[in-house]
């Protein structure tokens, strides 16, 4: 984890920071390629504390909602979990991601697509799916359950050699 400078209103917080890993994984080990990537709107607490990702009750809420619909344990494991912003809210007076948080955050999210390079990502939220498909992603009771087409540019840092990679997306 790590600490950034988060402007709140019109002042600044210090913000614990957590990276995306591979779930159940070794905390702060980064992007690496995963089938499935799984993206949230902003870490819970327990998550910064606990320097891992989806280990907060909403998280095992959502482990029991897979294995009810048929994924074990060793499946989910190998997902590459992130958040759209990589601190909590740092703003008591609203549970809102805000637009600068947002895209602050952005190029990180890209820098993580391009490096995990996902065959499917699965969102978690408002604030994920319109991080991941566009702010004019349509009300979220016509995104749920539906699938996108959307591709990205992988590039593979040793040759320096770009290529396409599509995925479907999951809201």
């Amino acid at each position: 984890n790590f600490i950034l400078p988060v402007a709140v209103k019109r002042t600044s917080a210090a913000a614990p920071c957590i990276p995306g890993q591979i779930w159940g994984g070794q905390p702060g080990t980064g992007p690496t390629r995963a089938r499935v990537m799984v993206v949230s709107k902003w870490p819970a607490l327990a998550e910064i504390n606990a320097g891992r990702l989806l280990c907060s009750p909403s998280g095992e809420l959502l482990e029991e909602l897979l294995r009810e619909v048929g994924f074990s344990q060793a499946d989910y494991l190998s997902w590459y979990v992130t958040n759209v912003c990589h601190h909590p809210n740092v703003d008591p007076s609203s549970d809102r991601l805000t637009a600068s948080w947002s895209k602050n955050w952005a190029p990180v999210l890209a820098h993580e697509f391009s490096v995990v390079a996902p065959d499917f990502v699965l969102c978690l939220g408002r604030e994920a799916a319109d991080a991941v498909l566009g702010d004019d992603s349509g009300p979220m009771k016509e995104l749920f359950g539906r699938q996108f087409e959307r591709e990205t540019t992988i590039i593979d840092f040793a040759t320096g050699e770009r290529r396409s990679h599509q995925y479907q997306v999951v809201a």
